[in-house]
């Protein structure tokens, strides 16, 4: 059966419409937990990986390859929690962080302003422009994020399978809308989209671990649960008086020691069979 992502703004019921949709097909319901799973399994600060799936990256992210490099090990968690399919998923972009996989259901929640602004204050004991504010904040967090990483507009219909106005819906209803959607042909899980979702799972784990090994600018291909993995030019510190000898033999023992290092870590991958490097030479300065 299919996977269903929920995006939705703040406060506009979508934990309780993915917890009832869920409720309804007998699915598991995840969330943050995919925050601490990465946190867990890659040694990372679940604040920073908070951080890098709600705040737009900053100057020094664009240097540094912050954003992107705990973008990695959170696509890892959620593709691995996935892989068993039966979930829903209402964290920060789902619809995004699963692309391409046609059992995933991408589900919109939209509400009226006024609406929200009234449960925010109910629950959250806020005043009126208090509710106001939080709200128009958070939103505007949101755009920016997708826009800045993924280059896409969050209110963009066309993201999505279906949009779901619950207005007039109600959480109930909405939930319904969903579970019928998912247990539609249209998003039942087919070989060729449980490979699809078994490789890219492969890739961004192949991904995230070879950040671990500080390899961060590498291309991953995945297929039949062959990993290749291709390794730009690296630089390497030419120390004195090196001769065009030492200068080779150097070389040829970083590719060799870079090779065991992918290969080891990325074999601990759950479906990896084999792993194959190719590398261009290396900058020596």
């Amino acid at each position: 059966m299919a996977i269903v992502t929920i995006s939705r703004g703040c406060f506009s019921h979508g934990k309780d419409i993915a917890q009832k949709a869920a409720e309804l097909l007998d699915y598991g319901c995840v969330s943050r937990e995919i925050l601490i799973d990465a946190s867990r399994h890659f040694d990372v600060s679940e604040k920073k990986l908070l951080t890098a799936l709600h705040d737009a990256p900053g100057m020094l992210d664009k240097f540094t390859h912050g954003t992107d490099e705990y973008l990695c090990y959170a696509k890892a968690a959620l593709a691995e929690n996935v892989r068993k399919d039966n979930v829903v998923y209402h964290g920060y972009g789902g619809h995004l962080l699963l692309p391409d996989i046609a059992h995933v259901l991408k589900i919109r929640i939209i509400s009226d302003f006024d609406t929200r602004v009234a449960y925010t204050m109910e629950k959250e004991g806020l005043s009126y422009g208090e509710a106001t504010r939080r709200i128009r904040k958070e939103d505007e967090h949101r755009k920016i994020w997708t826009r800045t990483v993924f280059g896409k507009n969050l209110e963009d219909p066309f993201l999505y399978d279906a949009v779901l106005n619950i207005g007039d819906m109600g959480i109930d209803d909405a939930a319904g809308v969903i579970a019928d959607l998912a247990r539609s042909e249209s998003f039942k899980t087919t070989p060729e989209s449980r490979k699809s979702l078994d490789d890219y799972a492969i890739r961004c784990h192949a991904a995230a671990s070879l950040y671990r090994l500080q390899i961060s600018n590498a291309q991953v291909r995945v297929n039949d649960a062959a990993v290749m993995v291709y390794v730009p030019p690296r630089r390497i510190r030419k120390t004195a008086h090196m001769t065009p000898k030492i200068e080779q033999d150097f070389v040829e023992n970083e590719k060799k020691a870079v090779n065991r290092s992918i290969k080891e870590e990325l074999k601990k991958i759950p479906g990896v069979n084999e792993v194959y490097c190719s590398f261009d030479e290396p900058f020596v300065h």
